[in-house]
């Protein structure tokens, strides 16, 4: 499991995926709240919550952060980021994926294959 960053209070998204995984859901949802917050006041990478989200098994969720990533441009990693794999078999990941000009074939065919 990953540490909180030492000295800082900041959220970690990876830290609550990890949250999320080891079923602290009380922890792992407290840390997406800060996230989330901290998106309203600045920059915070959609992706980033879209993650915490999908590890939460929040799809509905997960879409809204992913589009607001890819309207922002900030997406360019949603094609290859291995937290979205529970994404791939639902109808609307190709669609976002062809927002942002990607082929859906060449990423959820070539990771399901593996």
């Amino acid at each position: 499991m990953r540490s909180p960053q030492q000295g800082t209070n900041e959220p970690d998204a990876g830290l609550a995926i990890d949250y999320a995984r080891l079923g602290r859901i009380t922890e792992a949802q407290r840390m997406l709240q800060q996230l989330i917050d901290k998106a309203n006041r600045g920059y915070v990478a959609g992706e980033q919550i879209a993650c915490v989200f999908v590890a939460l098994d929040n799809h509905d969720e997960a879409f809204r952060w992913l589009n607001r990533a890819v309207d922002e441009h900030s997406g360019n990693v949603i094609a290859t980021h291995r937290e979205l794999r529970p994404l791939y078999s639902d109808s609307r990941f190709p669609l976002l994926l062809r927002r942002m000009g990607i082929d859906p074939t060449k990423v959820v065919g070539r990771q399901t294959a593996k």
